[in-house]
């Protein structure tokens, strides 16, 4: 099994009503750790600016917890997990202003707290088009790839998140515009 880390989308589903042209999107997406998220965040953004059709000019606003929580004077990757609440509001808060704005934006995170029905309500409230994008990886895989990286996450974590993945999803496809399912392995 190779753990190099390569472009290896594999779309398996999509739902894709009628897009506008001056549509503003959130773009929502979920899987455990080590899925590709992060990481993969510029190909992420070029397969949703091709398969709805933006302008390659068009730049996408970006919330993450974990950035937030680095971007502290006090961080220390042995701290972090203390940090996250504060890096969760502080996204909050970032993803709230961009929505204000009408800047349309990428919020990175796994999908599974009950703040993705609030993304998707105040999206849609604000005439935003919601995208959310499932990203799939065998579990074996995404253990590895967070052994390679400096921010650990605890097996049993990304274990319970596999668990609930498919769960959550299926609660939040039915609220939002499109959705799209990856494959990352």
């Amino acid at each position: 099994m190779s753990l190099k880390r390569r472009n290896s989308w594999e779309d398996f589903e999509v739902k894709k009503p009628k897009i506008e042209k001056n549509d503003s999107f959130t773009v929502l997406l979920m899987g455990i750790p080590g899925s590709g998220k992060s990481y993969l965040r510029d190909e992420i953004t070029s397969l949703v600016k091709s398969k709805f059709n933006i302008d390659s000019d068009f730049n996408f606003g970006y919330c993450n917890p974990d950035e937030e929580v680095k971007s502290l004077k006090r961080y220390s990757e042995k701290e972090h997990s203390k940090y996250l609440k504060f890096g969760s509001i502080k996204a909050l808060e970032r993803f709230k202003s961009y929505v204000k704005d009408g800047k349309s934006l990428i919020y990175d995170g796994t999908g599974m707290n009950n703040s993705y029905k609030f993304f998707i309500r105040y999206s849609k409230e604000n005439n935003f088009k919601v995208i959310l994008i499932k990203i799939d990886t065998d579990i074996k895989i995404a253990l590895e790839r967070i052994k390679m990286r400096k921010r650990k996450v605890d097996a049993y974590v990304v274990e319970r998140i596999h668990e609930n993945l498919e769960s959550k999803y299926n609660i939040y496809k039915e609220l939002v515009d499109y959705t799209i399912n990856l494959k990352n392995n």
